[in-house]
């Protein structure tokens, strides 16, 4: 999601949901009916549904047997459901993290039994964005109170200790002892305010900030890549036709070393294969593989957009070498996700939910 894709692309699905929703009920009620078949690993994908419609859900698939399930959570957890809207999810060791930014919790899943291991609840004024982990005990969230906040990740309690960052923060990233947040301040709506469109980067131990980085306006997710021990930014365009891409930044020096520019009208997005140092980007021509490493080659478009029935929405890399790409048909109703290999051949096609916003792989 990420302000949140929904937000941006169905005006008119916000002004019904402020209609209908006064406020968002505490997540609850769901399905009973228990779920057979083989879960030791798969695909988790977090459909955001809309803003203020409390319909987000979990989709899990099984890329061995084909089998898909919609409604996976609330199937695992009878009772219990997602809430408004999922924001961002983190797959960490055997759980599953799952930010829902309205409803300000984070729901954590056991994998992969899919039980819920709990709720860490936030308050009623810090709409959660996005998270990053350390390590078993330090954990944090980004909040459009302007603050990122820290949590245990193995105990799901809030540590009670949270810093001050620039407006409207969205991605976060932790490399070298630092953490590193995207101040994307809503684009527009908040340029004018201090440390506008910064990078903060903070110092944990001691809570103090050790600098606000330009690399440019919007910036929006922030990944650590071991393959090249460099942060990767991601900047959204401003407008249809303006340019956002990938900025590299040196985490001990704090430099700027490369920048690839992207032009993409749609979603632009970012998903990153760890281990081989490759970036898959969201362009206006499709998806755009980018080799990171050193010498390794050109970028290129590998998933033309012809491919999609609809609108490329979200994407995600598995560990197993495929590219995950969510083509939404409508923003209200149920997208697709399509599944290539690095090469850019389409292997499968699965239907997902409303409006798939993050990937997880266990």
């Amino acid at each position: 999601m990420k302000l949140s894709h929904s937000l941006i692309a169905s005006t008119a699905a916000i002004l019904l949901g402020w209609l209908l929703v006064s406020c968002v009920a505490d997540p609850e009620a769901g399905e009973n009916d228990p779920l057979v078949g083989d879960f030791s690993h798969g695909v988790l994908v977090l459909n955001e549904g809309l803003w203020r419609q409390d319909n987000s859900t979990l989709t899990y698939h099984n890329p061995t047997t084909g089998a898909t399930e919609n409604n996976y959570f609330t199937r695992r957890n009878p009772g219990l459901r997602i809430g408004d809207t999922g924001n961002d999810l983190v797959i960490w060791k055997n759980r599953a993290f799952i930010v829902a930014s309205t409803s300000r919790t984070i729901e954590v899943m056991e994998l992969p039994s899919g039980k819920s291991a709990g709720r860490i609840r936030f308050p009623e004024s810090a709409e959660l964005r996005m998270m990053a982990v350390a390590n078993d005990s330090l954990a944090w969230v980004t909040t459009y109170d302007d603050r990122v906040v820290e949590f245990n990740p193995t105990t799901l309690q809030r540590t009670g200790r949270s810093f001050p960052v620039g407006p409207a923060p969205e991605g976060i990233a932790w490399a070298h002892g630092r953490l590193f947040v995207a101040n994307s301040s809503q684009g527009r709506l908040r340029a004018t305010e201090p440390k506008s469109w910064s990078v903060s980067v903070l110092n944990p131990a001691t809570g103090g900030e050790e600098a606000a980085l330009q690399f440019g306006s919007n910036p929006w997710s922030l990944h650590y890549l071991p393959a090249t021990s460099r942060i990767y930014l991601l900047t959204r365009p401003l407008y249809p036709d303006s340019v956002g891409g990938l900025v590299e930044i040196n985490p001990t020096t704090l430099a700027e070393e490369r920048r690839w520019e992207v032009i993409n009208p749609g979603p632009m997005e970012v998903a990153f294969d760890d281990a081989r140092g490759v970036a898959y980007l969201l362009s206006g021509g499709g998806v755009v593989r980018l080799p990171l490493r050193q010498n390794s080659g050109p970028a290129a478009i590998i998933i033309p957009r012809s491919v999609f029935r609809g609108s490329p929405f979200d994407l995600g890399f598995s560990p197993d070498g495929k590219v995950y790409v969510a083509d939404v048909q409508q923003f209200t109703t149920s997208a697709e996700i399509v599944v290539a290999d690095t090469s850019g051949v389409i292997v499968s096609r699965f239907a997902g939910g409303l409006n798939p916003g993050a990937f997880g792989f266990y």
